[in-house]
């Protein structure tokens, strides 16, 4: 794909480009650096089946709002008044869009002077600010709705047909006690979707957010959902003798986010039945990408806790949330 793409590049920049070069493939994207005239940028590229020009467009205009309203993201580079091109390689119409490469780094989750009670706090406080951009907007965004979007922006239903379908009532059971809460502005909208720690970069304690590709409509309690599980997982994964960890991250993450929004008892079992679908996402997209054949241990291990949790109809961290009084059964 490199060639075809940085012949497209050179076509649409109308201009030479330089060290084109392979930095992401993710579930949806494959990402590329490259160097044009004195700028480094990032190519992100699409199957065109995936999504629509809209719903590109809605993503940088989500970008944008955001941005104008306090939060930093990374920036999206337009050429020529266009800020999204196509092209075609081995019969299949890709969406390219352009954004300007940071030279930020993602948080250092081994350094506690890094990954600490100020960090969480922040970023539980920098969900909170989306969320209540969201809720104060009447901006209306073309992006699909999570839960009614059985396709790319919500790829459980078809990793469950490809891994285990005997899952497929566990998923449409959480389906089903979703859909018993209402959709207000308060507690629904426009979401980044997928906010785990490799989805910002942090400077000078600020978090600089990118990977918007899964923006949808959503609860608001999706967003900490997704906070909590990675946390918690890489923190439990990478300091085992911090005795305080969970302590320390859900008190400080939580305080952040109260300090701009409230978080009622309805929000908190939301976030309860988001943390089993994290689950059972990560179970059928570790099952799908991982060599079942070839696993580490702590692989093996983490697949069998999946799938007894996800049976069980466990909630992931459940303990741990009513410990520290932010979980309602």
């Amino acid at each position: 794909m490199e060639l075809e793409l940085k012949k497209h590049l050179e076509e649409s920049l109308n201009n030479h480009i330089s060290n084109v070069i392979e930095i992401n493939g993710g579930l949806q994207n494959r990402v590329f650096s490259f160097t044009y005239a004195k700028f480094k940028l990032v190519a992100r590229v699409t199957l065109a089946k995936k999504r629509t020009k809209e719903q590109l467009h809605a993503e940088l205009a989500f970008m944008e709002t955001i941005n104008l309203n306090g939060i930093k993201t990374i920036s999206p580079f337009q050429f020529h008044d266009q800020s999204i091109t196509s092209f075609k390689c081995n019969g299949l119409i890709y969406w390219v869009v352009l954004f300007e490469f940071f030279n930020g780094k993602h948080i250092d989750v081994q350094n506690r002077s890094e990954w600490n009670a100020n960090f969480f706090r922040n970023w539980g406080r920098t969900i909170a600010k989306i969320h209540s951009i969201v809720s104060e907007t009447n901006q209306e965004f073309t992006r699909p709705f999570f839960i009614q979007n059985s396709g790319e922006i919500n790829p459980i239903p078809s990793l469950i047909d490809k891994v285990d379908p005997k899952l497929a009532n566990a998923y449409e059971s959480m389906e089903m006690e979703l859909e018993t809460f209402l959709k207000t502005k308060d507690t629904f909208g426009l979401i980044h979707n997928d906010f785990h720690q490799g989805n910002f970069f942090v400077v000078e304690n600020e978090l600089i957010l990118f990977d918007f590709d899964d923006c949808a409509y959503n609860w608001y309690a999706q967003d900490l959902a997704v906070s909590l599980y990675h946390a918690l997982w890489t923190g439990e994964s990478f300091h085992p003798d911090w005795a305080e960890f969970h302590e320390v991250f859900i008190t400080n993450f939580f305080n952040g986010y109260r300090s701009y929004r409230f978080i009622t008892d309805d929000d908190m079992k939301l976030v309860s039945i988001f943390l089993r679908m994290r689950e059972l996402f990560l179970f059928l997209l570790f099952k799908s990408a991982w060599d079942l054949d070839c696993l580490e241990e702590w692989q093996e291990t983490k697949l069998i806790k999946l799938e007894e949790s996800i049976k069980q109809g466990t909630v992931p961290y459940q303990e741990v949330l009513k410990k520290h009084g932010n979980y309602t059964s």
